[in-house]
């Protein structure tokens, strides 16, 4: 009578090899945006603490002492949080060299870790109408601490109101961007496939996963304009113009420069005429045309 085999320790560290490049794969077809609008920051710890000041912005002439500005004046704490992603191979497929229909599944798991930078990064600019930021004031608010063209201390705006869905323009070519992913552990694929494991012994299965810590997080709503309003020029302009006119504490304008425009599937049509359609209304030039970049991003659909 023929009899067969198990797979061996050596046999299932080579399928896991396999199921690696697979994973791989998976995560080299992402062509991620998190970080043209992120700064990766490291973590060491359970969270970090970003001391900020609430004017970055501006050299003053030197008249007398130095003037002092702490960043502690506003300290803004961001936990990093744990996220898993696993899966659960039946050991008797691996057995019957079935381990080939894997593959696909794999190369899944590699996009969606990839893609999870992307998903929370964009989330968490969807949520800063509801978020805190650095000063205590939602992300996207309409009394933020500012300064007018004369030094006093205003209101600022960095938000318009309506109906529809959000779009976000953006100055992204700053130092620190307008999110934080903070992170602390990155993912990393590992497996449980041990004949001596709980979960093998008593299943016959075995698992495959990957784990990370890290969070989002805001850095300066300055840098962020967002709207629920219609996207049309007038608003795309009025938006333009507040970014702009930002003041440092001296009066001066802060240097803020609108550079990219994100949208989701509904804003897309709207977007393209209003930055990438060069002539408008039969034929007069788009002052806009160019103004900045356009990203159509799935997340914020």
């Amino acid at each position: 009578m023929a009899t067969t085999r198990a797979l061996n320790a050596a046999e299932l560290q080579a399928i896991t090899v396999g199921f690696r490049g697979e994973y791989n794969k998976g995560f080299e077809m992402v062509n991620s945006l998190y970080q043209d609008i992120a700064t990766v920051i490291p973590s060491s710890a359970s969270s970090n603490v970003y001391p900020f000041l609430g004017d970055m912005y501006g050299v003053r002439e030197w008249i007398g002492d130095r003037e002092m500005r702490k960043l502690s004046q506003f300290k803004y704490a961001l936990e990093n949080k744990k996220f898993e992603m696993t899966v659960e191979v039946n050991r008797d497929d691996l057995d019957d060299d079935m381990y080939a229909v894997y593959g696909p599944m794999f190369q899944n798991f590699g996009k969606e870790t990839a893609q999870f930078a992307d998903r929370k990064v964009f989330d968490a600019l969807k949520a800063g109408f509801t978020e805190l930021c650095f000063d205590g004031q939602y992300f996207f608010d309409t009394d933020h601490p500012g300064y007018d063209e004369n030094g006093a201390e205003i209101s600022v705006s960095n938000v318009q109101s309506g109906a529809g869905d959000a779009w976000f323009l953006l100055d992204t070519a700053q130092p620190l961007k307008p999110i934080i992913y903070q992170l602390r552990r990155d993912f990393e694929l590992v497996r449980m496939d041990k004949a001596d494991d709980e979960r093998v012994f008593m299943t016959g299965t075995i698992r495959y996963g990957t784990d990370g810590r890290m969070n989002t997080g805001y850095g300066f709503w300055q840098q962020a304009f967002a709207s629920t309003d219609t996207l049309d020029a007038t608003n795309f302009d009025a938006a333009y113009a507040a970014m702009m006119s930002l003041k440092t504490r001296s009066g001066e304008p802060i240097g803020i420069t609108p550079s990219t425009l994100y949208v989701g599937a509904s804003n897309r049509a709207a977007a393209q005429r209003i930055v990438e359609m060069q002539l408008i209304n039969g034929g007069e030039n788009n002052p806009n045309y160019g103004a900045v970049k356009l990203v159509v991003v799935p997340w914020l659909s």
